[in-house]
């Protein structure tokens, strides 16, 4: 493919996923699956760490999927009382449980037509789970206090920062809407392995962010060096609440080092040891995976417990190929 080519390729990607800020070799490939998988009526599973924009991945599969004009509801598993959550998700009649004054459709019934994004779908209760796990393979619902089951026409998008495999191990997750849910995966990239988007990220939070009474317009370079060698332990929304904060608190057009928080600015926190970088550390463990498998990509892709498609992707990653 020419450098025109690739330039032309990338200009497409962002456009239909211009909700998804990065042009690094993750991204890319992470764009390309999502125009891929987006058109499809299948569940999806979004894994990856806090702060890593789980819900904007599910947004651009929303925005490139057949039902773009309908609703896209995101539901935070976590943050809604286990007493509640099977009622909240699949509605209850009027007086069906203590407090239950009127009658709820529930969110899932809500979204009829387009896509629910059940964030943190780790945290259901086993209950609220099976329940989840019926809807999937019947598309009905069935309202707490109600015997009438309602045909619902709508995405599932999950995602979780947990290792549900894990979670099915310790039986806190069921086994069969694990497999269910896990048709298609997508892994968020943590900002640690996207360096390269950092400056568009920045300037992005910085033009969105701006205000009026603030004299900050950009970063100094010493700023930019000591942002580099940091890990990023939240993420985007680390890196998104920093540059909230340097706009608030910057005396300058450019933001200091001294605008730093100590997090940012402690040895401890830092790249300094190149060789205990969670990098080298991964390109270490694929080395002695595919070692002891004598080259077998798929026994050493089940040894690390990733993916053989996430394995090729790190191969490439770090020239292993």
């Amino acid at each position: 493919m020419s450098q025109n080519d690739q330039l032309h390729k990338k200009m497409e990607l962002n456009f239909k996923c211009k909700q998804f800020i990065g042009n690094s070799e993750p991204i890319i490939a992470l764009k390309e699956m999502i125009c891929r998988v987006a058109p499809s009526e299948e569940t999806i599973l979004i894994q990856g760490e806090s702060g890593t924009g789980k819900e904007i991945i599910a947004l651009a599969l929303h925005i490139q999927s057949n039902r773009p004009e309908k609703l896209f509801l995101p539901v935070d598993c976590a943050g809604i009382s286990k007493n509640l959550i099977e009622s909240e998700l699949f509605g209850h009649e009027k007086g069906a449980f203590t407090g239950a004054e009127t009658a709820h459709q529930g969110l899932i019934r809500s979204a009829d037509g387009g896509t629910i994004f059940l964030d943190e779908i780790g945290e259901l209760p086993l209950s609220t789970q099976a329940k989840l796990l019926r809807f999937l393979q019947e598309k009905t619902v069935r309202a707490v206090g109600q015997l009438k089951r309602h045909p619902v026409n709508v995405r599932i998008i999950a995602a979780t920062n947990k290792d549900l495999f894990e979670e099915v191990k310790r039986k806190t997750f069921r086994e069969d809407l694990f497999y269910r849910l896990n048709v298609i995966t997508l892994e968020a990239v943590p900002l640690r392995d996207r360096e390269e988007d950092l400056p568009l990220l920045s300037h992005y939070f910085l033009t969105k962010f701006k205000t009026p009474v603030s004299p900050v317009k950009s970063i100094s370079i010493e700023t930019e060096k000591i942002m580099a060698d940091y890990n990023w332990p939240g993420n985007v929304r680390e890196l998104e609440n920093f540059i909230r904060r340097a706009i608030t608190i910057g005396l300058h057009e450019t933001i200091q080092p001294s605008d730093l928080p100590t997090t940012m600015t402690n040895s401890s926190n830092n790249k300094i040891d190149r060789n205990l970088s969670l990098s080298n550390l991964e390109k270490n463990a694929i080395e002695e995976a595919l070692k002891i498998s004598k080259g077998n990509r798929s026994a050493a892709a089940d040894m690390l417990e990733i993916g053989v498609a996430t394995l090729y992707r790190k191969l490439k990653k770090y020239n292993l190929d």
